[in-house]
């Protein structure tokens, strides 16, 4: 038991921890992938800047591209809206007196300090810049297909869903947090079980917000290729497109794995604490046998649901080229 009370003292802070480092994890492997002596990048543009489509065949191909990707920047725009308003309703439910100031202010050093780093790729024109953002602007650009003012509202677009995308994951990690707080003794478990169920609940919107994040980077990326003429340079783009969606998309189920995983078995060791040691005293097989009925254990029954929502992020890549061949 004295193992089981160590677990019931952490910080719910602590548990934004893993799914942060695995990000940062990410983000650093992605920046590995690019050998400086060799981009990649120029040597497209360059392809682009001659190979443009001028008829009306391939004219035809990039306007589909185009409303392809302004489709999901529409998504990726309303979804995380969305979940950034779920995730203040949780905290506030959750989050009380001077914890939610203390909250509040995490939360906003957190998404100042994303948005930075945001900035500072733009301007060192980093990995994660130049094979996301600049793998398709710089081609529209050199394309010269498109006119400044058209150039500008794109770039509006793809920042302000950028920015979205730089904000929203801190609130969802603060209103998980906030589902962690310490419950009395005394009160009853089932509260604990509605804490799970809105930790469920957010990472289910948390899933949904990275497929549709996963769609959108998949079209944007996609775009680029409607540009080229010769279909298998355009098929290569094409696959380079996929790839890049694929793995930010294993990145990203990986950051929901080790943020379901570790809060859920937090919890279900305060329920059976609750239970054993609370007013109920229950025992051991019938404190387990409640944890199972109110979906604390890592049963197939229980979890099924959230197995497929964890793996969302990573099936989004397939799915989007699908959705390029409709």
């Amino acid at each position: 038991m004295g193992n089981q009370k160590r677990l019931t003292t952490l910080h719910p802070m602590l548990f934004i921890l893993p799914p942060l480092l695995v990000y940062f994890f990410a983000s650093f492997l992605f920046e590995l992938s690019v050998d400086p002596a060799n981009p990649i990048i120029p040597k497209i543009l360059k392809v682009v800047k001659i190979e443009a489509a001028a008829d009306l065949k391939y004219a035809l191909i990039e306007l589909k591209a185009r409303y392809l990707w302004l489709s999901s920047a529409l998504l990726n725009t309303v979804i995380p809206i969305s979940a950034i308003i779920f995730s203040i309703a949780t905290i506030r439910s959750y989050v009380k007196g001077s914890k939610l100031v203390w909250t509040v202010i995490i939360v906003s050093l957190l998404c100042i300090g994303n948005l930075s780093y945001l900035l500072y790729s733009a301007k060192i024109r980093n990995a994660l810049y130049n094979l996301i953002y600049g793998f398709t602007y710089d081609m529209l650009t050199e394309s010269t297909l498109f006119s400044r003012v058209f150039l500008w509202r794109v770039y509006e677009i793809i920042s302000s869903v950028n920015i979205l995308a730089a904000i929203t994951p801190m609130f969802l990690l603060l209103a998980i947090s906030g589902t962690l707080g310490p419950v009395p003794l005394h009160e009853d478990p089932f509260h604990l079980a509605l804490r799970l169920k809105r930790l469920k609940e957010l990472v289910n919107v948390a899933s949904l917000f990275l497929v549709f994040g996963m769609l959108h980077m998949n079209m944007w990326l996609s775009w680029s290729a409607s540009l080229v003429k010769d279909l298998a340079l355009k098929s290569e783009l094409s696959n380079v497109a996929w790839s890049i969606s694929a793995y930010w998309g294993v990145a990203f189920t990986v950051v929901l794995a080790v943020t379901y995983v570790p809060t859920t078995i937090y919890l279900q060791n305060r329920a059976r604490e609750h239970l054993c040691e609370g007013e109920l005293s229950m025992g051991i097989k019938e404190a387990e046998q409640w944890l199972n009925d109110h979906g604390f254990s890592f049963t197939l029954n229980n979890q099924i649901f959230q197995c497929i929502s964890i793996l969302a992020p990573f099936l989004a890549a397939p799915v989007g080229g699908a959705l390029k061949l409709l």
